[in-house]
């Protein structure tokens, strides 16, 4: 009976299987138990795994739990085609101007295009409204430094964002605090004219107050976002008024989950602002995106206890809920502390190794280009502190360089991700993107029926050329009288439609006599993965609106994996599970 003896043999191994994971089972929660008996299990179980391991399973875990809510990814977004590299500088503290030109040579050298830069209103109209004196200061002048920093800046190619806060001892009589608003909105609105009046055509970004959702820099009162909203309409409307090509950036918003008389969360207040009518006074909205005690790609939303890098996602939600769309989100802070080993306080920020440090830095820049179309610059934070005694404060050790202007890892390795290729990604991207290569004759044009109120128009044997990384291309384009033939051609042309084999595609669209359907939308289907484009006018004038990528998401690609993996399981149980022979 050699049937019978073979089933006896399966259900034996069958059997001993079952007992082996069992055994497993009974002794991982042994030692789980024994982990918990101790007071520092947690501590231990942390230690053992490492932080990166832990924080990568946190992150693959969050990924299956945490459906992304609508951020409006495919909507034209304006302010999103600069480049995106930024760091924050401290360089009105330093007193020679070698070492100014020595921090800017360095930042220039890793490739970044913006440093952000606070503008101290509490330090510049001083003793009194409509005076900018410093008696340390060249001829007295308290914008001396400035002035310096924005022309070192420009000899060194780089663009300057200033953030305006704080205010003078006269704006704010009874609260001795310099990070206090000041009575009298206008004050503010008047010196935001003035600086702007000052650097027209030499600096276009300005970001408005920092973090008012913290009383710390409210002037230690409770914060009150609608306050802050007229604060906010006021300096932007006086900043329009002097130069209307400026381009202003909300506060950045602190992330936190408290509410109390100290913060309020960053989401809540958010909200407070839109119904403060903040919509209308901001053209960026910013926040401050740290990882802190968690890892770059940890997505999960809402947790009660913490926020992480994924914070600025519930932010872009709520704005495409308050109808805001076609705004982006510019990150005004971003990275890991790095303390030292033997630093005495309780972490306030984390704290990981400086090679994690580089590691989780390139990897949040890298994610916010690959799936938030919505983000704009992220301005790490920070090169470096100037005064030596700022090494007790837990923030200095955010630095890329230490006092001797070394580079730590975050420098390099954020040198190396500013050299990669610019690409695109997913998203709807106007033809003057910083990762799209122009040639010819091509010139921006007013036109209410075109996205952002704005199209481009190409003149014969006008290219555009760019990278891309996805699954379909499409492009937009002006239908009308007199709008010319485009060609375009992807990678060596095989991977345009099928219709069109191995040769560019030639566009040409009659107008419908319909301007609500002024626009078509031409759609390519390549393999996913990363792709060339060119785009040449044939004869011109040719109009183009904008170009999308469009990829599957982190989410949609773990739901179909997931399925998939599923399906092996089940088979893999049915095949080799213990279930009974019939």
């Amino acid at each position: 009976m050699p049937h019978v003896k073979r089933r006896v043999n399966i259900r034996t191994r069958r059997a001993t299987r079952l007992a082996a994971l069992s055994a497993l089972v009974l002794l991982g929660t042994l030692a789980i138990a024994a982990l918990a008996a101790r007071a520092n299990w947690r501590e231990v179980l942390r230690d053992a795994v490492g932080t990166e391991l832990r924080h990568q399973v946190v992150a693959w875990a969050s990924l299956a739990l945490n459906p992304p809510p609508d951020t409006a990814d495919l909507t034209p977004i304006a302010h999103v085609d600069v480049p995106p590299y930024a760091i924050n500088v401290f360089l009105e503290q330093e007193v020679e101007e070698q070492k100014v030109r020595q921090s800017l040579e360095l930042i220039r050298a890793a490739g970044f295009h913006f440093v952000k830069q606070q503008l101290v209103w509490g330090e510049i109209e001083v003793p009194r409204k409509g005076i900018y004196s410093q008696p340390n200061a060249p001829n007295g002048d308290a914008w001396a430094k400035y002035d310096r920093i924005v022309a070192l800046a420009e000899e060194h190619g780089l663009e300057v964002i200033f953030r305006i806060d704080t205010s003078p001892d006269w704006s704010r009589p009874g609260n001795p605090k310099l990070e206090t608003p000041p009575d009298d909105v206008a004050d503010f609105g008047d010196f935001v004219a003035t600086a702007v009046r000052r650097y027209r055509g030499r600096v276009r970004f300005y970001q408005l107050w920092n973090e008012p959702n913290l009383a710390f820099e409210w002037g230690d009162q409770t914060p009150d976002a609608a306050a802050y909203t007229r604060l906010l309409r006021e300096g932007y409307r006086r900043a329009k008024e002097v130069d209307p090509g400026v381009v202003i950036i909300g506060a950045a918003l602190a992330p936190t989950i408290e509410y109390s008389t100290r913060a309020i969360s960053d989401v809540i207040y958010l909200q407070e602002m839109y119904d403060a009518g903040a919509a209308d006074a901001f053209d960026i909205l910013s926040t401050n995106a740290y990882g802190l005690r968690h890892g770059p790609d940890d997505r999960r939303l809402g947790t009660a206890t913490d926020v992480n890098f994924s914070r600025p996602v519930q932010l872009r939600a709520l704005m495409v809920q308050n109808g805001d769309a076609a705004k982006p989100i510019w990150a005004a802070e971003v990275g890991w502390v790095a303390l030292p080993p033997d630093f005495a306080e309780e972490q306030r920020y984390g704290s990981v190794s400086r090679a994690i440090q580089a590691r989780y830095t390139a990897r949040a820049y890298r994610r916010a280009r690959e799936e938030w179309p919505w983000m704009g610059v992220m301005a790490l934070w920070h090169f470096r502190l100037i005064h030596p005694r700022d090494q007790i404060q837990q923030h200095y050790y955010f630095n890329v360089v230490d006092e001797e202007f070394r580079p730590y890892p975050v420098y390099q390795a954020m040198r190396g991700l500013i050299a990669e290729p610019p690409t695109l990604h997913r998203g709807y991207h106007k033809p003057e993107h910083w990762a799209i290569t122009r040639a010819g004759t091509w010139a921006r044009r007013t036109d209410p029926a075109a996205s952002l109120g704005a199209a481009f128009v190409g003149e014969t044997g006008a290219t555009l050329r760019f990278s891309f990384v996805g699954e379909r291309l499409a492009l937009v384009i002006r239908r009308g009288p007199g709008q010319g033939r485009v060609a375009v051609q992807i990678d060596d042309g095989s991977a345009g439609p099928v219709s069109i084999g191995a040769r560019a595609a030639v566009l040409h669209l009659e107008s419908p006599g319909d301007d609500a359907q002024a626009r078509a939308t031409i759609v390519w289907r390549v393999a996913p993965g990363q792709h060339t484009a060119t785009l040449t006018v044939l004869d011109g004038p040719a109009q183009l609106d904008g170009i999308v990528v469009d990829a599957e998401t982190p989410f949609a690609a773990f739901q179909r994996n997931a399925v998939g993996l599923v399906l092996v399981v089940l088979v893999l149980a049915w095949r080799y599970g213990p279930w009974p022979s019939v």
